[in-house]
């Protein structure tokens, strides 16, 4: 699973179910809607919809995907 948090108080406010296993490094498109995710047990980059909550894309990467980085992404607070 994939805890949501609220960025200022750090409180759990949501929770991402029926993922793949491993889900490790995370990256956030610029308009927020979709979380890309590395699943590192499964050799699978993710991509989530975060209005829904559900795993959308699934794609297939090399051993032990680790590390996604976008240079346009969310902004942080």
């Amino acid at each position: 699973t994939i805890s949501i948090l609220d960025q200022n108080t750090l409180t759990n406010v949501g929770t991402i179910n029926g993922l793949l296993a491993g889900p490790d490094d995370m990256e956030l498109t610029p308009d927020k809607r979709y979380l890309w995710v590395t699943f590192r047990f499964t050799r699978y980059v993710g991509v989530i919809d975060m209005k829904t909550h559900k795993l959308v894309n699934t794609i297939k990467v090399g051993k032990s995907p680790h590390g996604i980085y976008f240079y346009n992404r969310a902004p942080l607070i």
